[in-house]
C-alpha cells in the first residue's frame, strides 16, 4: 500500500510531512466530491437505459463494478484521512487495515471488469485462448489476496524483524502482481487492436459496432490503469521517500501521489463514457431497424388485400418488440 507509514513519516522532515499531509487531505475530499459526481452520472444513465425499457434489469454487472469501483477508490482514500486524525495506536491501525483491503479490492474488481469487457473481442477472434485469460485472472486474484494479508501483517506488526520480512515479501509479491497484469491488459489490448483493425477492414453490424466501442474505450482504459499501477508500484518499491528523492527530487515524489490518487477517477469517467456510448449506439440502432420496420410496411400497404393487413400488423408488432428487447447494452 502506497501510503506514508509511522516508520517513515517519523524520521523525515516535518516540511514534507504537512506537504504530504496537505495534499493527501485535499485529494481525499476531491476524490469524494467527484466520487459523488460519478456515481449521480452513473443514476443518470441508468435511469435513462431503464426507463426506456421496462424489463430493463438495474443491477448490471457493469452497473455494480462501476458501484463498487467508485466506493472503494473513494474509501481508500477516506479511511487514511481519519486515520491520521486519530491518536490510538489501535485505531490507527484499524482505519489503515480499511483502507487497504479498500486499495485491493479496487485493484481486484477492475481486472475483473477488464476480463469481462475483454472476452466478447477474444471470443470473437480466437475463442480458444479464453480459457488462458480466465486462468491468468484466478492467478491475478490469488497474489491480490495474499497482497492484503501481507499489508495487515505490516500494519499490526511491532517487531521490526517481522515489518522489514513482510516489506520486502509484499514488494516480491507486488513486483510479480504487477507484472502480470501488464501482461494481462497487454493481451486483452491486442486482441482490441487486432479486432478494431479487422472491423476496419471488414467493416461492421451492430454487435460488431458494439465490440469497436469496446475495443476502442479499452484502449483508453489500459493507459489510465497501467499509469495507475506504475505509480503504485513506484510508491510501494520505495517505501520511505529518501530511497525515492535519491534518485527524483520531491516534486516527483508528489507527483506520483497526485497520479496514484487521482488516476482511478480518470479510470472510471473512461468507463462511465462507454456506457453512454453504448447506450446511444443502442438507441440508434433501435431507431434505424424501427425506420426500415415503418418502410417496409408502407411498401407492404401497397401489395397486400385488406383482409391480410391485420396478420402482417401483429407480425410487426411482434418484431418491434423483440428489437427493442434485444438490443441492450
Amino acid at each position: 500500500m502506497a501510503q506514508p507509514t509511522n516508520e517513515w513519516t517519523s524520521s523525515f522532515s516535518s516540511d514534507f510531512n504537512e506537504t504530504y499531509a496537505m495534499i493527501h487531505f485535499i485529494e481525499a475530499w476531491i476524490t469524494v466530491a467527484v466520487s459523488i459526481f460519478q456515481i449521480a452520472l452513473l443514476g443518470i444513465l441508468v435511469y435513462r437505459e431503464s426507463s426506456e425499457n421496462k424489463n430493463r434489469v438495474v443491477f448490471t454487472q457493469v452497473n455494480c463494478f462501476l458501484l463498487f469501483s467508485i466506493a472503494t477508490n473513494c474509501l481508500a482514500l477516506v479511511f487514511i484521512e481519519f486515520g491520521k486524525n486519530t491518536k490510538g495506536t489501535g485505531t490507527y491501525q484499524s482505519f489503515y487495515i480499511l483502507s487497504i483491503v479498500s486499495y485491493f479490492a479496487y485493484q481486484f474488481l477492475v481486472v475483473q471488469y477488464t476480463l469481462n469487457r475483454g472476452l466478447p473481442d477474444i471470443q470473437a477472434l480466437i475463442s480458444t485462448s479464453r480459457i488462458y485469460f480466465i486462468i491468468l485472472v484466478v492467478v491475478i486474484q490469488t497474489i491480490t489476496l495474499t497482497l492484503v494479508m501481507i499489508s495487515i501483517i505490516m500494519v499490526l506488526a511491532t517487531d521490526v524483524a517481522i515489518f522489514s520480512n513482510s516489506a520486502n515479501v509484499l514488494h516480491y509479491f507486488q513486483s510479480v502482481c504487477d507484472g502480470l497484469i501488464f501482461v494481462f491488459d497487454l493481451a486483452v489490448l491486442s486482441y482490441y487492436g487486432l479486432y478494431l483493425h479487422k472491423v476496419k477492414r471488414d467493416g461492421y453490424d451492430f454487435e460488431v459496432k458494439r465490440l469497436y466501442i469496446l475495443s476502442q474505450f479499452g484502449v483508453a482504459s489500459f493507459i489510465v490503469f497501467q499509469v495507475f499501477l506504475a505509480t503504485s508500484a513506484t510508491l510501494t518499491q520505495f517505501t520511505n521517500p529518501r530511497q525515492l528523492m535519491s534518485i527524483f527530487d520531491q516534486n516527483f515524489w508528489i507527483a506520483f501521489i497526485h497520479i496514484q490518487n487521482l488516476s482511478p477517477l480518470v479510470y472510471t469517467f473512461v468507463q462511465l463514457g462507454m456506457k453512454y456510448t453504448l447506450h446511444r449506439e443502442k438507441k440508434r440502432r433501435i431507431a434505424e431497424n424501427m425506420r426500415n420496420i415503418e418502410n417496409a410496411k408502407d411498401k407492404i400497404n401497397k401489395f397486400l388485400a385488406p383482409s391480410e393487413m391485420q396478420t402482417v400488423k401483429n407480425s410487426v408488432a411482434d418484431k418491434e418488440n423483440t428489437i427493442r428487447e434485444s438490443h441492450s447494452t
